[in-house]
């Protein structure tokens, strides 16, 4: 007798990211006087031509929900791993009007799949076009490329089932459509209705968040445009309406007002109308960075002893320097700071105002045997003064009386002065600070570097520009005049928030290094390591050392390889690392604290084919966990005294087995770039304290296999698996790939090289990478 088993539901997330349009899509609604004018895009992915499911199709961002998690918390995941937009946060007292009532079920038409129990949310991201202007795709995602619509056209596609606009022709995922029978999906009478009352529902509320975003908008351009004194009559007085009443006739009215400061303002009502709509944006990245920041301890600004000062401020960024909060965020936001600090009103970040504060505190005290203004009048406010004190040291660089010896005479000396200064605020000596600018200097030449080498084609992309150049050549001192706009050089004062920009970019890498080298140093001291000791130890003297050749043609490299046999070990090639840099661990830096990165000290431990090569995988794994085993176990006999934790202790076995078997298997790894569930191995992670409490990380990653590269392997090579050979072969694409790719769990997750380039710094640059990443096609 058949006994009938109930098909497996799966509840699943589906997202619809919606932002701003760009600026210049909104004005140039303005040309059609009758046509509607939108202000806020939906995006769609484009679901790749090899994607298992709807392929190349437009979907909705989501995917299966995780045990325990909400249906808000499972779309923010998907948006950030998918799309790499960057999410606004989560705000409790919005997240309902964010989320649709309900749910619905359909099949994707396979045996095999379970049902989908569906559910709709929106997520409002930060417009991908005020700062950052591309964002790459994730390179695990499943869709390769966002089309972004008009809410017109996206309610249009809904109806349709088809996309046709300015980007392309495009069929939309069934279950997103209000078809009655569509071609990719099984939905039966009683889902269907469920389905179309949903997708009501989110055009209804995508509805309601264009009016809101239209009358902030108008408040904007009113506050904006009322000090020209030509606005009279534009913005009528509405005393005694509900919010929400004048927030809808606000909406209503923003096209007509738009028209008409137009008429009235001429030239001017584009960039009053940027302006405007920069202090929209302005208000989600401070909402972000407001809610993500941990609150500051407080800095009394009136105390009178600028020393003490200095050093609660400098206790505070210490703080979230090293806490990992310097990064993509404080990054991401900069080129605003520099550039439009006006339609900001000076609204930022608490980080960036601190150290912003603390620069012109430094500036303020190294300059003081410099200025020859006199005190502070009567009357006078302490903004005043300090402006004209600024203009007065501004002009005693610039004067063409002042010549080259004075000017480098003066500049040795606040150098003197601000690295005595610095010494004693943050309590590292005077040489330590000189190491970490020059180690600071160095950082982005030493990071285009490292491009070059992975890929020579990429060699122009990676030119350091003059003003960079400019920076990396100038003292401590010098640098810090220069990211207060003080030029020493005579630059064009068009080139001044590029200097500006690049100045305070470098000022900040010196901090970071600066408060993370002590620690770095002391890590790498602790030479040699004790798990260094124990490797040669167990496993054994050298009894081989021999050349090997890695990759073809350009790529073709020599390495040398030991092989080593001990009286508790099997032959083993022992592939010893050097220590990480302390560039890499500044750039792993901005993904995670520096506590956190273990892998400062590493080693592979790898079973080489011409040992093993008559053993299956299944044998060969068994051994390699057997001596992996055994090797934990002697780390603890070697040093009785002292305690060894396992971090972590992962492998992707089951990764081969899948493949083998033509099971699907996710090829990302947890860091950008990083191909790592392809990688045939096992990794452990290491903490061993000695009985004074000092801690030692390390990171041991054995491969069963040596190389997959061979006739013998023809079936994992053509799936593409990774053994030691094959990942060393990668690194130097993997090198490009963290550079190129977006950074993970960040803010925007921008690549490293948008970090440093941003496109509206850089825009020529950011236009040369967009073949490596995902193209945003908008309403425009």
């Amino acid at each position: 007798m058949e006994v009938f088993v109930p098909k497996e539901i799966q509840k699943a997330s589906r997202a619809f990211p919606f932002a701003l349009r760009p600026p210049e899509s909104i004005l140039g609604s303005l040309n059609d006087p009758n046509g509607s004018l939108s202000v806020i895009e939906v995006f769609l992915g484009h679901k790749r031509e090899d994607s298992l499911y709807s392929p190349n199709m437009l979907a909705p961002i989501g995917g299966k929900m995780y045990p325990g998690e909400t249906i808000s918390q499972a779309a923010y995941r998907r948006v950030m791993q998918e799309t790499a937009l960057a999410c606004s946060p989560m705000i409790e007292n919005e997240e309902s009007k964010m989320l649709v009532k309900g749910s619905f079920k359909f099949d994707i038409g396979r045996s095999e799949d379970p049902h989908r129990e569906v559910y709709f949310s929106l997520v409002p991201v930060i417009s991908p076009h005020i700062v950052t202007g591309i964002f790459p795709i994730q390179e695990d995602s499943k869709v390769d490329r966002l089309i972004g619509m008009t809410i017109d056209e996206f309610q249009r596609s809904l109806v349709t089932g088809l996309y046709d606009g300015p980007n392309g022709k495009f069929k939309l995922q069934g279950h997103i459509t209000k078809l009655q029978n569509p071609n990719d999906v099984i939905i039966d009478a009683e889902n269907l209705p469920k389905r179309d009352r949903m997708l009501e529902a989110v055009t209804k509320r995508l509805q309601y968040q264009e009016i809101k975003a239209k009358a902030k908008l108008y408040r904007q351009l009113k506050y904006f445009t009322q000090a020209f004194g030509k606005t009279k009559g534009i913005f009528p007085d509405l005393p005694g309406l509900a919010s929400e009443s004048l927030m809808v006739i606000e909406a209503n009215d923003l096209k007509k007002t738009m028209i008409s400061l137009k008429d009235r303002l001429g030239v001017l009502f584009n960039p009053i109308f940027k302006k405007a709509y920069s202090t929209v944006v302005g208000e989600l990245y401070m909402d972000y960075f407001r809610r993500k920041e941990l609150p500051f301890d407080h800095v009394n600004v009136f105390v009178e002893d600028d020393m003490l000062r200095l050093k609660d401020q400098g206790e505070n960024i210490k703080k979230r320097l090293l806490d990992g909060n310097f990064g993509v965020d404080l990054l991401h936001f900069l080129p605003l700071f520099v550039q439009q600090e006006d339609s900001i009103k000076g609204k930022t970040t608490r980080l960036i105002t601190e150290t912003s504060r603390f620069i012109r505190d430094l500036f303020r005290v190294i300059t003081n045997d410099f200025s020859t203004i006199e005190e502070r009048r009567a009357g006078e406010s302490k903004n005043d003064y300090e402006n004209r004190r600024y203009m007065n040291i501004k002009d005693y660089f610039l004067s063409p009386n002042y010549s080259s010896e004075n000017q480098r005479y003066s500049l040795d000396k606040m150098d003197s002065i601000l690295t005595k200064v610095l010494s004693e605020v943050f309590g590292y000596t005077e040489e330590q600070i000189r190491e970490a600018w020059s180690s600071a200097s160095h950082f982005m030449q030493d990071l285009s570097n490292e491009a070059k080498l992975a890929e020579p084609e990429w060699r122009a992309f990676y030119q350091t520009t003059q003003r960079r150049n400019e920076i990396v050549n100038s003292s401590l001192a010098q640098s810090l005049l220069m990211s207060l706009g003080i030029d020493v050089n005579y630059h064009h004062p068009k080139e001044m928030s590029l200097l500006k920009f690049e100045a305070l970019l470098e000022m900040l890498i010196f901090l970071k290094e600066l408060l993370i080298l002590p620690t770095y140093n002391e890590i790498i001291k602790s030479r040699p390591h004790p798990v260094d000791l124990a490797i040669s130890k167990f496993f054994g003297s050298v009894q081989e050392e021999t050349m090997i050749k890695l990759g073809q043609g350009k790529n073709e490299r020599i390495m040398r390889i030991t092989y080593r046999k001990g009286e508790k070990s099997r032959m083993v090639i022992v592939d010893e690392k050097p220590y990480k840099s302390l560039m890499s661990v500044i750039r792993k830096s901005f993904e995670e604290r520096v506590e956190d990165i273990v892998d400062v000290f590493s080693c592979s431990i790898v079973l080489p084919n011409d040992a093993y090569g008559n053993y299956s995988f299944s044998e060969r794994m068994r051994m390699m966990n057997e001596q992996t085993d055994d090797f934990l176990n002697f780390l603890q006999e070697t040093y009785p005294g002292w305690k060894v934790y396992r971090l972590e202790d992962k492998q992707t076995f089951e990764n081969y087995y899948d493949a083998i078997a033509g099971k699907d298997f996710s090829a990302g790894g947890k860091r950008t770039g990083s191909k790592g569930d392809l990688l045939i191995r096992r990794k452990v992670k290491i903490q061993m304290t000695d009985p004074d409490g000092k801690n030692y990380f390390y990171e041991i990653a054995i491969y069963p296999v040596e190389s997959f590269s061979d006739q013998d392997h023809e079936k994992e090579k053509a799936l593409g698996l990774m053994a030691w050979k094959e990942k060393i072969e990668d690194d130097p694409d993997y090198s490009l790939k963290r550079i190129l790719f977006p950074l993970r769990g960040a803010l925007g997750l921008h690549s490293i090289y948008e970090l440093f380039n941003p496109p509206s710094v850089y825009p020529e640059l950011i236009d040369k990478v967009r073949s490596k990443s995902v193209r945003i096609f908008t309403s425009s």
